[in-house]
């Protein structure tokens, strides 16, 4: 399947750092294949298969982006897990209320 607006947008925000790592999965985030991608209660979850073996990070294989949204009055997150060599697992959380319809960039700010 296409990786949609919304997985890239994603990913731009969990890998945000200028590390190798980060630069490579950004680069190639719309050449990403997603294998899988399930509408949960509250959000979705996708597995994304990238063109070439992911470079090794000392740190975290997990991320975390909390934001608001001007459509859900608890917010949500995106999360990532890296499954090497190629893999990362992204999921999308509302915080209590469904998963809003549409994508819009804009409607997401980072929570503090």
């Amino acid at each position: 399947m296409a990786i949609t607006d919304e997985e890239v947008f994603a990913l731009a925000k969990l890998f945000a750092r200028s590390s190798t790592l980060d630069i490579a999965i950004n680069s190639a985030a719309h050449e990403a294949e997603v294998i899988e991608r399930l509408a949960t209660e509250c959000g979705l979850f996708s597995t994304l298969r990238f063109p070439f073996h992911l470079p090794r990070t000392d740190g975290s294989l997990q991320r975390d982006w909390d934001f608001s949204h001007r459509d859900l009055e608890h917010g949500g997150s995106f999360l990532a897990s890296l499954a090497y060599p190629d893999v990362v697992e992204l999921e999308f959380v509302a915080h209590v209320e469904p998963w809003p319809n549409g994508f819009d960039p804009s409607a997401f700010q980072e929570s503090t």
